[in-house]
């Protein structure tokens, strides 16, 4: 899927869970493609998180 349109910038499995991030900027925004892909993962088991660099102390929570 990776190089489809739209698909989020990181997977990863940690023990028993799929982890899906999509990395903006401040001011970055979802593209219509990617609000699809997020629609469309969000109906599975897989964790799916849209960080900004304010969210910094989430994202390392969620990896430790």
């Amino acid at each position: 899927m990776s190089g489809h349109a739209g698909f989020l910038d990181y997977i990863a499995a940690k023990n028993e869970r799929l982890l899906i991030f999509e990395l903006k900027s401040e001011k970055g925004k979802l593209s219509p493609a990617q609000k699809e892909w997020i629609e469309a993962l969000e109906k599975t088991k897989a964790e799916v998180y849209i960080f900004k660099p304010e969210n910094f102390d989430e994202i390392a929570e969620i990896l430790r």
